[in-house]
């Protein structure tokens, strides 16, 4: 296994452990021309890498990264496997993670801004319709704050897909322990059959969890009959407006909660209508009533100006009369001889 100032493969020199999940570490290393690049190294002895592996011994994570190619996940640009450990070698990406930033402004006494929620709210939907898009879809099945990371030009860069599956995957048997992340994870992800559905129940719980600045206390946490508090390992979201300190349009509110229902069928059917929903905010159509008041400044304009039109008609007329009778006056008659 890695450790600070390994060299991988002749090249990547490692500087500093960035951070470790269940069954992976990720390094942070340098090539020969001072270049920044990421390890992820993965241990095979670790319990949850032989739970996550397929009936044919393989590791869907591995098959997935080395096939994707888009502008908002980071680019991985080889793949090496040993006998303890893969390790997969990637673009690094320079920022924050969500929950990082969160964290940040919460101890400030601040909030995210709606504008830089719904900024990437339509790059979370844009990477999922690329997923989903595919011949088999992919299903990340694990959104949340800490594995979305805003670059240093506050772009989305989406993280670590260590439990991301197939679509075709789902007549495979249930993982031996539930993997995915309670509060964000769809109820019919629990069962074993998530879909592309379950990716946007997720979306809408990770921008609830924005907009509300976290899961608020009173939510997370539940009285037994004997009096005694425990905290839920799910949470029912409720309105904004119950929220103190909270300001989000009704808009972004209404697609929030629609990605969230807990029947899939009630939920946007593809990324693509979250996308579309969320360009549409701040489009909205002008109220009847100040049509009918916008037609009425009109029509006076318009009277006005015909009004204004005739009065300088008649005042070129008065003008052009006065000057022929001052022509007028003015003539010498000769005396007759």
């Amino acid at each position: 296994m890695l450790k600070q100032g390994d060299t991988v493969k002749n090249r990547y020199k490692v500087i500093e452990l960035l951070g470790e999940g269940g069954m992976s570490k990720v390094w942070l290393c340098v090539d020969e021309n001072n270049q920044r690049w990421a390890v992820k190294e993965i241990d095979k002895s670790s319990t949850a890498f032989k739970a996550s592996l397929n009936k044919d011994g393989t590791l869907t994570e591995v098959e997935i990264v080395k096939e994707l190619n888009h502008p908002l996940i980071p680019k991985v640009i080889d793949v090496l496997e040993y006998e303890d450990s893969i390790q997969i070698i990637m673009e690094c990406v320079m920022g924050l993670d969500l929950m990082t930033i969160l964290s940040s402004l919460k101890r400030k006494g601040s909030r995210l801004e709606e504008k830089d929620i719904i900024r990437w709210a339509k790059e979370l939907a844009e990477i999922f319709v690329y997923l989903h898009s595919r011949e088999d879809p992919i299903i990340y099945r694990d959104l949340k704050p800490s594995n979305i990371m805003i670059n240093e030009n506050g772009d989305v860069r989406l993280l670590d897909f260590g439990i991301a599956k197939y679509l075709s995957q789902n007549d495979e048997p249930m993982e031996k322990k539930f993997s995915g992340t309670n509060g964000f994870a769809s109820p019919e992800h629990k069962k074993g059959i998530p879909d592309e559905r379950s990716d946007i129940f997720t979306l809408g719980r990770t921008l609830y969890f924005l907009a509300a600045g976290g899961i608020p206390s009173h939510l997370k946490k539940t009285t037994l009959k004997d009096g005694s508090v425990v905290e839920r390992k799910n949470y029912t979201p409720v309105p904004f407006s119950e929220l103190d300190g909270v300001n989000i349009s009704k808009a972004l509110e209404k697609i929030i909660f629609k990605c969230m229902e807990d029947d899939p069928g009630s939920r946007y059917q593809s990324a693509a209508e979250i996308l579309t929903a969320l360009m549409d905010i701040g489009k909205k159509k002008e109220p009847l009533i100040s049509k009918k008041l916008k037609k009425r400044e009109i029509n006076l304009i318009s009277k006005i100006s015909i009004i204004v039109g005739i009065l300088l008609i008649l005042i070129f007329i008065l003008l052009f009369l006065l000057a022929i009778l001052l022509g007028a006056e003015g003539v010498t008659t000769l005396p007759s001889l």
